[in-house]
């Protein structure tokens, strides 16, 4: 696979996360409480979906709450403009970026986590935003190689098969 098509991929994936975190409150809301019902449900065991701490689309919460939707819009985001960075970037220099976007996430959390300074939905949604946005920059190199591995893996075996066919000489 490609570095193109990796980015491709990634953003199918993480447009369709993005697409389903706003599907599940529009078909709560317009008669297809199994669909949302399925998508809350799927959300849940990555966000803990306390109302008070979720964006609302139709008068219905979102499925993950303002942080994580700040997150998965970061993936798609990042995989949607991290072609140009990580052509330029190192996997080091990359890495330092995912740390460096960790901090202010882990700052606004702890900070109202202590109650020192209460959380806002912009601050939970821009760290979110910017930490998912410098994974991506991790994430789609990373599904390049795994493709790429899988793939050479894939010949390999062929190849070997070939060798070993019935009627062909030795």
């Amino acid at each position: 696979m490609t570095a193109r098509a990796a980015r491709f991929v990634a953003l199918a994936i993480f447009g369709c996360a993005a697409a389903t975190i706003a599907a599940a409150p529009l078909a709560r809301r317009y008669g297809h409480p199994r669909a949302a019902a399925a998508i809350y449900a799927l959300f849940s065991s990555v966000c803990h979906q306390r109302a008070e701490r979720s964006f609302f689309l139709a008068s219905e919460p979102f499925p993950v709450c303002q942080r994580c939707t700040g997150i998965y819009s970061g993936l798609f985001l990042g995989a949607l403009v991290a072609g140009d960075a990580l052509a330029l970037a190192r996997i080091r220099t990359r890495r330092a970026w995912v740390v460096g976007a960790t901090l202010p996430l882990a700052l606004d959390a702890a900070l109202a986590w202590s109650g020192i300074r209460p959380g806002s939905a912009l601050t939970r949604a821009a760290t979110g935003l910017l930490f998912g946005s410098m994974l991506a920059t991790l994430l789609v190199p990373a599904l390049s190689e795994l493709a790429a591995e899988l793939a050479a893996r894939r010949d390999s075996a062929l190849g070997r098969q070939s060798l070993r066919a019935p009627g062909r000489p030795s």
